[in-house]
C-alpha cells in the first residue's frame, strides 16, 4: 500500500472546495491563510518529486525584483502606511501563488470531475447570492468578520444604478470568478452525459449575474468562452453532424447579423460607451501610471502603488501593474514568464490529446485578455486560484480525464 499517496494534501482541491469560505475572509486574514494552507500542503506533499516548468523561474524572478523595487522605493520615497503595507500584501501573495502552482503541478493529479462537481456548486452558489439580493434588495451584509456589498452604486448613461457586486470586493470579479469556475463546471456536465440544453442553461445562469454586475469587459469575454464551450459540446456529441451544424449556426448568425446588423451594433457601442465616465478614467489613470514609472523608476518600476485621487497608480490593468510596480526589467521578466506559460500549456494539448485540454487553452487565453482591465493580485484568492488552475492545465494526464476523453470518444 502507498501511505504516501494516501497522507498527501490535495491543496488544488481544497482551494475550489472551500473557495467561498475563502473569499469571505478580509483581505489580510486571506494572506495569513492562503500562507498557513500552502505551509500545510508543503509539509504533507515532501514526499512528492519538486519539478515545475522552466517559466516558473522568470515569474519567480519578477516577484524578486518587486520585492527590491518596494524596498528601494520604501527608503527613497514617502509613501502612506496603508500603501506600503498593500504592497508587501501583493508581493507575498504572489510567492504564495507561485509555491501552490508548484505543489499542485508535482503533486498527485487531481480527479476534474471532483473539481467540476465543486465549481458547479460555486457557479450555484453565485447565482442563488443574485436571487437573494435581487429579491431582497439588500445593499450591504455585515458579519462577524467583515462586511460585503450584495449591490455597489454606478452611474450609466448619467443616470443612477446599482451593479451586483456578489458578496465579492469589487463588481467586476463576478465576471473573473465565473470565467474562472465554468470550464470545469462543464467538464463535470459533459462526464454525466448531460445533453446541450443544460449546458446552455448553466452557460445563461452564469450570464445574469455578470450583466447585473455591469462589467463589459466580463459580458465579452464570458459570451466568447460560452460560444466556445457550446461548440465544443456539440463538436464532441455530434462529431459526424457537427460540421454541418456549426455550418447552419455560422449562416443563421450571419442572417440574423445582416437583417439586425444596426441594433446589434448599436447595442455594442452602447455596451463599450455605458460608463464613458469610467472608461475616460481608467484610461487617464493607465496614462499616468505609464508616465510616473517611466520618468522615476523606468526599469525597476516604483514597486508601491500610490494614489491616483480615489484610486492606486497601476491598478486596473495586469500589465499596466506590472511595468508600474517593476518597470522594463519586470516587464521583460512578466512576458516571458507568460509566454512560457502557454506554450507549455500548447504542448499540454499536444501531449494530452484531450478535447478538455484545448478547451481549457482557449479559456485561458480569454482570461489573459481580461486581465487588460483588471488586477490579478487585486485580491489574494483571485491570483492563487488562477495559478493553481494553471498548475493543473499543464499537469500530465489527469485523474479522471482518460475517462472523460474516453465519454467524448463514445459519444461522438
Amino acid at each position: 500500500m502507498n501511505t504516501g499517496k494516501m497522507a498527501q494534501f490535495d491543496l488544488g482541491k481544497f482551494l475550489i472546495k472551500y473557495i467561498w469560505v475563502i473569499i469571505l475572509l478580509p483581505k489580510y486574514l486571506q494572506l495569513v491563510f492562503l500562507i498557513a494552507l500552502f505551509l500545510f500542503a508543503a509539509k504533507k506533499n515532501l514526499h512528492t518529486a519538486r519539478r515545475y516548468p522552466a517559466f516558473v523561474f522568470f515569474f519567480f524572478g519578477f516577484c524578486l525584483l518587486h520585492s527590491l523595487s518596494i524596498f528601494v522605493n520604501f527608503c527613497s520615497g514617502n509613501y502612506p502606511t496603508e500603501r506600503i503595507l498593500a504592497a508587501i500584501n501583493t508581493n507575498l501573495i504572489w510567492y504564495v501563488a507561485l509555491a501552490a502552482f508548484v505543489l499542485v503541478y508535482s503533486a498527485q493529479k487531481t480527479d476534474r470531475r471532483i473539481l467540476g462537481k465543486y465549481a458547479l456548486i460555486n457557479l450555484l452558489i453565485l447565482f442563488g447570492v443574485y436571487l437573494f439580493a435581487r429579491i431582497t434588495g439588500i445593499l450591504k451584509i455585515n458579519y462577524l468578520l467583515d462586511s460585503r456589498s450584495l449591490w455597489d452604486t454606478d452611474f450609466i448613461n448619467e443616470e443612477f444604478t446599482l451593479r451586483f457586486c456578489g458578496l465579492f470586493e469589487y463588481s467586476t470579479l463576478v465576471s473573473y470568478f465565473t470565467v474562472l469556475m465554468l470550464p470545469m463546471a462543464y467538464c463535470y456536465l459533459h462526464e454525466k452525459r448531460h445533453g446541450i440544453f443544460l449546458i446552455l442553461l448553466l452557460c445563461a445562469l452564469c450570464y445574469v449575474p455578470v450583466i447585473s454586475s455591469n462589467s463589459r469587459m466580463g459580458m465579452m469575454m464570458l459570451a466568447a468562452e460560452s460560444v466556445a464551450i457550446v461548440l465544443f459540446a456539440i463538436h464532441s456529441r455530434y462529431k459526424n453532424r457537427a460540421v454541418l451544424f456549426e455550418l447552419f449556426l455560422a449562416l443563421s448568425a450571419t442572417v440574423l447579423l445582416l437583417i439586425f446588423a444596426p441594433k446589434i451594433f448599436a447595442m455594442i457601442d452602447s455596451m463599450i460607451w455605458m460608463r464613458a465616465e469610467s472608461t475616460n478614467t481608467r484610461l487617464a489613470l493607465y496614462m499616468e501610471s505609464i508616465s510616473i514609472a517611466w520618468k522615476n523608476s523606468p526599469f525597476i518600476g516604483m514597486g508601491i502603488k500610490d494614489w491616483f485621487g480615489v484610486i492606486p497608480l497601476g491598478s486596473h490593468s495586469t500589465y499596466v501593474g506590472v511595468f508600474y510596480k517593476t518597470g522594463l526589467f519586470g516587464c521583460a521578466f512578466f512576458l516571458l514568464a507568460l509566454f512560457g506559460m502557454v506554450a507549455e500549456q500548447l504542448r499540454a494539448v499536444k501531449r494530452k490529446n484531450s478535447p478538455f485540454a484545448k478547451l481549457n487553452f482557449i479559456c485561458t487565453l480569454i482570461f489573459l485578455v481580461m486581465l487588460l482591465t483588471e488586477d490579478l493580485d487585486g485580491v489574494n484568492w483571485l491570483i492563487v486560484l488562477f495559478f493553481v488552475g494553471e498548475a493543473m492545465n499543464v499537469q500530465r494526464i489527469e485523474q479522471g480525464e482518460t475517462k472523460c476523453v474516453q465519454m467524448v470518444k463514445a459519444t461522438c
